[in-house]
């Protein structure tokens, strides 16, 4: 394992770190992007298969997913700095935008932004969902596509409106139903 191929980790989780707005899960489909199709460092099979993995473990899945690219291409040193550059922008912005911030929560329009943002943030996670399925999904399994969106529509709710329901249990109904539909 080479310091490059760690620095080559670093410039591509950096640069999907940098453009990647809306939070960690919409990131998926641009470090697919980058890792599957730019790089070739994967097949589209095995990214599914990573972020699997990466869903049944505590956190956010770009970071997980940055680490185990880096550790596949540069071993610990490629981990730590997929790590870095996949959160080392969005933490500099963000600290740009709360300096900038300061003050302007008592304003009139900041509710409205915000409000605005979660929203595109909503739907950036819905369309990263939608990139992560194997192409040709839609068309082929309808039914089965169908059954799953009800599955994730049954683990939203239950989360949701169920607050006592921790989300690993959730998760873990949602898969046995997995096994038993697909």
């Amino acid at each position: 394992m080479s310091l490059l191929a760690a620095l080559q980790v670093f410039y591509s989780t950096a640069k999907v770190g940098l453009i990647g707005f809306g939070g960690g899960n919409t990131m998926i489909s641009l470090l697919e992007r980058e890792v599957v199709t730019e790089r070739a460092w994967m097949t589209a099979e095995r990214y599914r298969e990573v972020l699997a993995y990466s869903f049944t473990v505590p956190g956010l899945s770009a970071g997980k997913i940055a680490a185990w690219v880096g550790w596949e291409q540069a071993g610990l040193l490629g981990m730590l700095l997929g790590l870095i550059g996949i959160w080392l922008p969005g933490m500099l912005m963000m600290f740009g935008l709360i300096y900038l911030l300061r003050g302007y929560q008592e304003t009139w329009w900041y509710p409205k932004v915000l409000r605005g943002i979660l929203f595109a943030s909503a739907g950036m996670i819905i369309a990263s969902v939608f990139s992560a399925l194997p192409k040709g999904q839609l068309a082929v399994t309808q039914g089965r596509f169908l059954i799953g969106l009800l599955i994730a529509f049954a683990v939203f709710y239950v989360v949701w409106k169920l607050e006592s329901v921790p989300p690993v249990l959730a998760v873990l109904a949602a898969g046995l139903l997995g096994l038993l539909v697909f």
